[in-house]
């Protein structure tokens, strides 16, 4: 008879690594959405103008983070996933891919700041809100910064502290929330720099603790090539994920209004939630998928990411269906009354997110990048070809004409990481890179 102790015990430890970066990322989240809620009440009247621009501008910023950043720290969390015994060298990866990030963040902010009463006149609607601009190139940089060290806890399975971390970014961030609405903040400005300091904040704060990355050596030769090699596939997909996933908000406001876009975003912040809970279990379920699809059992927890994901959306249809417009006008105003049809076709597509995030997608971006890449291409040409039906309708119907496109758009991933990860399977997993024998020349 076989024992399945370690199983049950694997699947034990997994449950609580969620449970943990779950409860961290809520915290972080709620206090992101408290922002987002004040925002969208401080505009005034019956303009969402003011949440528009706010809204508009942490797209900006994470869209930004994860065309620069993602890549380079996706590419150290696979290293680390796939050479987990040997720490040393996995630091210097991680020390080569912060660095670069950095250098690469710093010479195109800088471009973007010089630029900046034109982009502002683009992106926010006049060169009156240049300020906007700047705030939210520098909260960019901070949230690059503080990824680095969510990677390394990542990297290292130190869930509890990575926990820890994104309880003490929402707390930081909600006691400057506090101080910004006491000091009688009412524009999308102080919002979104509370944003980035609270990124810093927690930075800095957490150089007390031991991140060996941040003071390694560069890596060999050998592994110095593997960064690009892998990048050239994992960034593609990364980008071209992040703009049909993620630029709904910024296209919307420049295809109509700021108002209008103020009207989505609400709508896009309560979506978010089940794309966010998807997100969550990537972080937990990245490191263990190749060990785990080597052992057999990678189809079993395809299996019950379907079975939870089918259940999620079997309890929350009462609640969409009965419960969601007097929440939302109870918790954003009256004036984002027109955001219940919007968020009912938008939960439809993070509803899906939650079916094919945790397991296929990330599978099948370790395994398959190239074929992942090409899939994204197709999306990202489609969702552009499609893109000029929004601006041809009224603005509240360009606002719901766009929901069903992000909702067709994930419809469209879903059948690609599935293709992909049937594909995978089927075929030879990454075998870790072979170390130089000589010894590498190295440089602090």
């Amino acid at each position: 008879m076989t024992d399945d102790r370690p199983d049950r015990t694997e699947t034990r430890r997994t449950l609580r690594d969620l449970v943990l970066v779950a409860g961290g990322k809520m915290l972080s989240m709620g206090a992101l959405f408290a922002c987002a809620v004040i925002a969208a009440r401080v505009g005034g009247g019956e303009e969402a103008t003011e949440f528009g621009l706010y809204s508009t501008a942490i797209a900006t910023i994470l869209i930004l983070d994860a065309i620069i950043g993602s890549p380079l720290d996706y590419s150290a969390v696979r290293f680390g996933a796939l050479h987990h015994d040997e720490p040393a060298r996995v630091d210097r990866f991680q020390a080569a891919t912060f660095r670069l990030k950095l250098i690469i963040a710093a010479i195109f902010l800088a471009a973007c700041a010089a630029a900046g009463p034109w982009i502002a006149r683009r992106l926010f609607e006049g060169e009156s809100r240049t300020t906007l601009l700047y705030l939210t190139l520098a909260s960019t940089f901070a949230l690059l910064l503080v990824r680095g060290t969510s990677a390394n806890l990542q990297i290292r399975s130190r869930f509890i502290v990575y926990s820890l971390f994104d309880t003490g970014i929402a707390a930081v961030r909600l006691a400057l929330l506090a101080a910004a609405a006491i000091l009688g903040a009412h524009t999308a400005e102080p919002l979104v720099g509370v944003f980035g300091a609270s990124a810093l904040a927690m930075f800095v704060i957490f150089l007390g603790v031991r991140q060996p990355y941040l003071r390694a050596k560069w890596p060999d030769r050998h592994d110095a090539r593997a960064i690009l090699r892998f990048i050239t596939a994992t960034a593609g997909v990364i980008v071209l994920g992040t703009i049909t996933g993620k630029a709904d908000i910024p296209i919307l406001s420049a295809l109509t209004s700021a108002h209008i876009a103020g009207i989505y975003a609400a709508a896009a912040q309560v979506a978010m939630l089940a794309t966010m809970l998807a997100g969550y279990a990537c972080i937990v379920f990245q490191p263990r998928l190749i060990p785990m699809a080597r052992q057999g059992k990678l189809t079993r927890l395809i299996g019950a990411n379907i079975l939870a994901g089918l259940a999620i959306g079997v309890l929350a249809a009462p609640l969409v269906i009965w419960a969601l417009p007097p929440a939302m006008v109870a918790v954003f105003g009256q004036t984002y009354a027109d955001s219940v049809p919007i968020l009912r076709i938008l939960l439809i597509g993070t509803w899906l997110d939650i079916l094919f995030m945790p397991v296929l997608m990330t599978f099948a971006m370790q395994t398959r990048p190239v074929a992942c890449l090409a899939g994204e291409v197709v999306i990202t040409a489609a969702f552009f070809a499609v893109m000029p039906i929004v601006s041809r309708v009224n603005e509240i119907d360009a606002a719901i004409t766009l929901a069903w496109i992000m909702t067709a758009v994930r419809v469209a991933k879903m059948v690609l990481y599935s293709a992909v990860t049937t594909v995978a399977m089927r075929g030879p997993l990454p075998e870790p890179c072979v170390a130089e024998t000589e010894a590498p020349a190295e440089v602090t």
